[in-house]
């Protein structure tokens, strides 16, 4: 009994100190994560890469106590700029797919809901991504509140990185 009792106190201290849950209730990440998703994130990566879905608190100037989900889309070294709704990384744009309103990151798979709104809070860049922050923009981009708006994300906002979604 005292062995099963250690192991289950193990479990549970892994557990809280290196993940975390959460429900996803927002819109920011349609389709890729439907509202009401169970969402269990790494508190601890080895890495944050581009392309790895975050849970993060918003900054400061925002003053809001809430968490958010995003995607990385620029990490330390990338250069981002905005020109009107298109967003560009590294040079690249993260292209419209058809007719369907639907974009993609680069050559990667990650498809996009919507085009970003025309108008954006910071300047058109370029945008150098320095030590310590990442870019992210939701795959919904018409209904995310993100880099887009405030410019890099500090890494210490970052609460985890998504490594599953049920």
């Amino acid at each position: 009994m005292k062995t099963l009792f250690a192991i289950f106190a193990v479990l549970i201290f892994c557990g809280c100190t290196h993940y975390t849950a959460r429900i996803y209730n927002g819109k920011s990440m349609l389709p890729t994560i439907p509202i009401g998703t169970r969402i269990v994130a790494d508190k601890k990566p080895i890495e944050i890469s581009r392309g790895d879905i975050v849970l993060f608190n918003f900054p400061d100037v925002l003053q809001s106590k809430k968490d958010a989900l995003s995607r990385v889309v620029a990490i330390e070294g990338d250069t981002v700029s905005i020109h009107g709704p298109d967003l560009l990384v590294n040079g690249s744009p993260i292209n419209y797919a058809g007719t369907s309103n639907n974009y993609t990151v680069s050559s990667d798979s990650y498809v996009f809901l919507s085009p970003p709104p025309k108008k954006t809070a910071i300047s058109s860049g370029p945008i150098h991504i320095t030590a310590g922050y990442v870019f992210i923009a939701g795959d919904n981009p018409s209904q995310s509140l993100d880099s887009r708006y405030w410019g890099p994300l500090p890494i210490s906002n970052i609460i985890g990185v998504v490594s599953n979604e049920e």
